[in-house]
């Protein structure tokens, strides 16, 4: 069962919309390029798991993408997926890395020979390890003690695990080993007394607790000032629609779009740090008086509950 369906990750938005609108020779914009492709890399990954879950047990309930505050931390902490069982509940590391990886749990590495050229990373082995650690103070919270099992799973087709032949096995796999391997499961922790309602607790604090707090300003130390304003031109992609009677038309090409500022308002929402004022958003897509700003803006704007604060719905 699903308990949540996947949705694109709030950063991967942010940093489509900073590459949309910074300056070709910004000098963040080769970081934030850089990790846009890492992160779509791994959201790709994340989606091709997909297929795998519809051979798993009825009884077993999925939840994508969890940030969680730490019980050990002042910070939070990220699961690409978790199996939720009353026998169990297991985290699931998604990998999309290519090649040939040699993993080091030992010193906490991974080794990627891809195209002739090494690369290095945190090992994931490592990583979820870490995950379980902090799942299992916040399991307790909610009275939830049944084990938490790990796995890390890499989906890329061209990938090869280098391990040698007397090696420890690793909690490592391709996609296609996901049933089994949760059968295992189930047949580890069958003697052990499920633990339904303080599962069902579980689950209720997790989607009540789960954020996506990710901001890339502060991450590239960027702000608003930085990004190039306008309203994009979908025909000749240029920053070049002016408002005129109630359209919007291109400067260049002059093609007519009645809706282009639907997505100069989502880039505006993504990169613009909340709450904002209605002189920002005139400035942002380069109109000629506040009032029209508000106009356009008001029908993806959602009252915050007993406040005049007001958020965008994308």
């Amino acid at each position: 069962m699903l308990l949540r369906p996947r949705f694109t990750p709030p950063y991967l938005s942010q940093l489509q919309a900073a590459v949309r609108r910074l300056p070709s020779e910004h000098p963040a914009r080769p970081a934030v390029e850089q990790e846009l492709y890492r992160t779509s890399s791994g959201d790709y990954g994340e989606r091709r798991m997909d297929y795998y879950y519809q051979f798993l047990p009825d009884e077993v309930t999925l939840l994508h993408q969890v940030q969680l505050p730490s019980p050990i931390t002042s910070s939070s902490f990220q699961m690409d997926t978790l199996l939720l069982h009353p026998q169990f509940t297991a985290i699931l590391e998604i990998k999309h890395q290519r090649g040939s990886l040699h993993l080091m749990p030992e010193t906490g590495q991974m080794k990627q020979l891809s195209s002739g050229e090494v690369y290095g990373y945190t090992c994931p082995v490592q990583q979820v390890r870490q995950q379980e650690v902090q799942l299992r103070a916040y399991a307790e919270t909610c009275g939830y003690t049944n084990p938490i099992l790990t796995h890390v799973f890499f989906t890329h087709s061209s990938v090869y695990f280098d391990t040698a032949a007397d090696a420890t096995p690793l909690p490592v796999s391709r996609p296609i080993m996901l049933s089994s391997i949760v059968k295992q499961w189930l047949q580890e922790t069958a003697s052990i007394p499920p633990q339904t309602e303080a599962l069902q607790r579980l689950q209720k604090k997790m989607l009540t607790e789960s954020t996506s707090h990710w901001c890339i300003l502060d991450k590239f130390q960027l702000t608003p000032s930085d990004f190039l304003v306008g309203v994009w031109c979908t025909s000749c992609s240029r920053l070049s629609m002016r408002r005129r009677y109630s359209t919007w038309q291109c400067s260049s090409c002059g093609i007519k779009q009645a809706q282009a500022h639907v997505e100069a308002l989502r880039d505006f929402h993504f990169l613009h740090p909340f709450p904002f004022r209605s002189d920002q958003l005139q400035r942002w897509m380069r109109l000629t008086n506040q009032r029209a700003a508000r106009r356009l803006a008001a029908p993806f704007l959602v009252k915050k509950a007993g406040t005049y604060v007001y958020r965008f719905n994308f």
